[in-house]
């Protein structure tokens, strides 16, 4: 679409064009722009000077030959921009102020003066444009297939909840766990809940070991990369295990010692047998999707750290009627000192616990924020979710609170903060597979990328299609369109990814949801498009919502296209007849690059952009292309800027639409068409001697059909 250029938001300039070198990869990478995007403007400037003014080509034979040379020039300099492309980032209309920079520099070649017309041709030209006569009907619109937004009779429909998501919501009153106390001592007992179910392992004979030497040695710790608030978590993950998945019903008890040190002990009401706390790979979690545990290393790598770091001499596990205490000890193979154990006999406890003592306090501090890092009932993460089904659950927060995401109850971090996630819980009730997340030993931290494939999985796997409208409903707030990268939240993410894979899987759904109409999925459009559809009272939103059926800003503007059209006067139908005829004379060019003989009998339609019978959103359109299904059928023209505009102006404007049917103004697509139209029209100018006369006897009657005009209005 033509529109009045806008301020670029590019601080930086492009030097005038003197020679190759300006345009070296590494000094157009320095001025923050594209290699496609300054060969596109490189070509657009030097066809705009081509026609510009009217003076087509018009300068002597050595005129010609030296424009040959610069734009020769031009080519090379793009040959070095071609062999890497980027992905264009900025519209070409950002450029606008540099092109026209680059412009003077091409004119100083084209305006030397005026070759004599060939009159056969001016006259020719003369008598088939003089009655204005076009080979179509210019008060009819253009036919297109393009459908008009309807209801589908088997769609799911979405029913809006954004005041919903408006709300203010109020911070629900959490647990209220006391704070650890000035000499360390804390003593804490979570409520008991019916959502315990406690595991009783049944009690064996074994055989007491005194001071067995593991494989590990205190240097594996090293490869451990556990804070104490990863030490908190494996710890506590045996009892929130231990508890039916809840940490219910446990109990925590710091107690200062004389010699500085704080005697931490933590008691649940499960039972397990010895060999869960002394072998790798013994767990019983493993086959539990719901278990937060896998391989049985906790136990062994929290008692490494405690040991080896925070100055425990000893670390205790005891159940049933057995305790194992963990030291480091003189291996028996080399001096270094190796997790060495001890198994004894006790009477019966029903129930178990860990005992150590150590001299940091930040370990206590980090046990009592554990807590509210695991699911129990009182964990307000988990209190009324917004949505829940058997695999996972969503909740929104209040403005400006924290969240997180659980899996199989227990918190991770979202790339290192615990608190990664603003405004937002997700649950996933069970671990997800090994493909879409591996939770290994230093299972601590997720990224973003492992949240998409998360997204992923949940929507194509674990929804179905009612479920799916539901998750979209709950995630309204996010659904906007967010175009500063800087601004783009992780829900913002979690809910594009969701959407995308939402068509796929065994519900598929795609096409099957009526969103609002005033709801539009993001397409490419120019700036201004996007403002005024705000301002119309539409909410663009993230593109990936054209995949489960929702329109599209294309399908807006492809609707609402209608514009009231102007009946030209013969002035006008002759400057239309003008255009048509130079795009005639440039089919040979357009052509080749893939323009079909309806595209290059073009069709104009008047309209009055400043009418106020037209959208707002059109009040500084100049022209706009009318495309269907891949293909330009023409385009609309303003008719003031046909009246006042010069014939430069108008060839450079039906280009620029033609090429608009393979994307709209800021996309790639379209800015590597119209640089490769630019600079085939260019060759064709420059090589071509019947076009160039040509192109100059319409640029002669182009003026004399604007003096005419201005006479009859006199």
């Amino acid at each position: 679409m033509q529109i009045t250029p806008i301020k670029s938001v590019v601080t930086q300039k492009i030097p005038v064009f003197k020679s190759r070198e300006v345009l070296e990869k590494e000094e157009i990478k320095n001025e923050g722009y594209s290699e496609k995007q300054v060969g596109g403007a490189v070509l657009a400037t030097a066809l705009s000077a081509a026609v510009l003014a009217g003076s087509v080509v018009r300068g002597k034979n050595k005129a010609i030959k030296a424009l040959a040379g610069e734009v020769a020039e031009l080519k090379d300099g793009l040959k070095v921009l071609e062999k890497e492309k980027f992905e264009i980032t900025e519209s070409n209309c950002f450029l606008s102020g540099e092109i026209a920079k680059l412009r003077g520099k091409l004119k100083e070649y084209l305006l030397l003066g005026e070759d004599e017309i060939d009159i056969d041709i001016l006259n020719n030209l003369r008598s088939k444009i003089g009655k204005g006569k076009l080979s179509y009907d210019p008060t009819q619109p253009v036919f297109i297939k393009r459908k008009p937004y309807t209801k589908k009779e088997d769609g799911i429909d979405f029913v809006s909840s954004i005041f919903d998501g408006l709300k203010i919501k109020t911070k629900e009153k959490s647990l209220d766990i006391p704070e650890i106390k000035s000499d360390g001592s804390f003593v804490y007992e979570l409520p008991t809940s019916s959502n315990m179910h406690i595991e009783k392992a049944e009690q064996i004979d074994f055989t007491p070991m005194k001071d067995v030497s593991t494989s590990i040695s205190e240097k594996y710790a090293d490869s451990v990369q556990w804070d104490v608030d990863k030490i908190a978590r494996d710890i506590l993950q045996n009892f929130y295990d231990g508890h039916g998945q809840t940490l219910d019903g446990v109990r925590f008890e710091f107690t200062p010692m004389k010699n500085g040190k704080y005697k931490v002990r933590i008691i649940g009401k499960s039972t397990y047998t010895p060999d869960k706390a002394v072998y790798i790979g013994e767990s019983t979690k493993r086959e539990n999707a719901k278990a937060a545990g896998n391989y049985g290393e906790g136990l062994k790598m929290a008692a490494l750290k405690l040991l080896r770091d925070k100055g425990a001499d000893s670390v205790v596990y005891s159940s049933g009627n057995w305790r194992v205490n963990y030291t480091l000890s003189k291996g028996s193979l080399s001096d270094r000192r190796v997790l060495t154990y001890s198994l004894d006999k006790v009477d019966f406890q029903d129930g178990n616990f860990v005992e150590f003592c150590v001299d940091d306090r930040n370990i206590l501090e980090a046990f009592r924020k554990t807590i509210n890092r695991f699911h129990h009932t009182h964990n307000t993460h988990f209190k009324n979710p917004d949505f829940e089904n058997e695999t996972f659950g969503i909740k929104l927060l209040p403005k400006g609170e924290k969240g997180g995401i659980y899996i199989a109850g227990q918190k991770l971090e979202f790339d290192g903060d615990y608190d990664g996630i603003d405004g937002a819980v997700i649950y996933l009730k069970e671990k997800p597979p090994v493909d879409i997340l591996d939770l290994s030993r230093d299972r601590t931290s997720i990224n973003e990328s492992q949240l998409k494939k998360i997204a992923e999985w949940l929507s194509s796997k674990k929804t179905t299609k009612e479920e799916k409208v539901k998750v979209m409903r709950v995630l309204e707030p996010y659904f906007k369109h967010v175009s500063d990268p800087e601004k783009v939240t992780i829900m913002d993410r979690f809910l594009d990814r969701f959407v995308y894979y939402s068509d796929t899987g065994n519900f598929d759904i795609k096409n099957k949801i009526n969103f609002p109409k005033k709801y539009v999925a993001y397409s490419p459009c120019s700036e201004s498009i996007y403002k005024d559809l705000l301002n119309e009272g539409y909410i663009i939103c993230k593109s990936n919502f054209e995949c489960p059926g929702m329109w599209t800003i294309n399908d807006v503007i492809g609707d609402v296209r209608e514009h009231k059209i102007i009946k030209p006067n013969m002035f006008q139908k002759q400057k239309m007849s003008v255009i048509r005829r130079a795009i005639y004379v440039l089919q040979n060019a357009l052509k080749k690059q893939g323009f079909s003989k309806e595209e290059i009998d073009t069709r104009i339609l008047l309209f009055n952009a400043k009418a106020t019978e037209e959208s707002g959103m059109y009040k500084h359109t100049r022209a706009e292309a009318i495309i269907d299904d891949g293909l330009t059928k023409g385009f609309w023209l303003d008719e003031k800027y046909l009246e006042e505009g010069s014939f430069s102006d108008m060839l450079e404007t039906t280009l620029h639409e033609l090429c608009h049917k393979v994307g709209g103004d800021t996309s790639s697509e379209f800015s590597y068409k119209l640089t490769d139209v630019n600079r085939a029209v260019l060759d064709e100018i420059l090589h071509n001697s019947l076009v160039r006369q040509q192109l100059q006897a319409l640029d002669v009657i182009w003026k004399e059909i604007t003096e005419n005009a201005a006479k009859h209005t006199n």
